[in-house]
């Protein structure tokens, strides 16, 4: 993806923040979230420092492969390529845990502070790691949602 095109995308990410905060209206917020998901579940095979090893070692399978031991992730790219067959969709399954549960964690805390400004500074800080520690993200993300209980 070109740097233009995701500077685009990102000024878009901010336009629906900043919407969404100003309407309450959920549909900002989940266009918001599939936009997140989308940029980071169909990025490139060589985008990011880890991707490539995630692609290899998911398309091998994991019980041919010692690289990753979380048990849980092994069971759910497992489940994935014996059903689909296609290491993107695994991609695909973390960007959306992973954007879904922190933005609406986010979303939270919009009383306390700017929703967009918030968001704005996910995608600068943040964002553009999920797309390289991926099992990392998606343990965060849960974390971070956790707090909410």
């Amino acid at each position: 993806m070109s740097q233009l095109l995701y500077l685009f995308l990102m000024m878009i990410v901010l336009l629906l923040s900043y919407l969404a905060r100003r309407t309450e209206k959920k549909i900002f917020l989940y266009s918001l979230i599939f936009l997140l998901a989308f940029i980071a579940g169909f990025r490139g095979q060589l985008c990011g420092v880890d991707t490539p090893s995630y692609y290899e070692s998911i398309s091998k399978g994991f019980p041919y492969s010692w690289m990753f031991r979380e048990e849980g992730f092994r069971l759910i790219a497992n489940f994935f390529m014996d059903t689909f067959s296609n290491p993107q969709l695994m991609f695909v399954f973390c960007a959306v845990v992973t954007n879904l549960l922190i933005v609406l964690r986010i979303w939270d805390f919009r009383k306390e502070a700017k929703f967009d400004f918030m968001i704005l500074i996910y995608i600068l800080m943040f964002f553009p790691n999920s797309m390289n520690i991926m099992r990392q993200f998606v343990a965060v993300a849960l974390v971070f949602y956790g707090t909410r209980f």
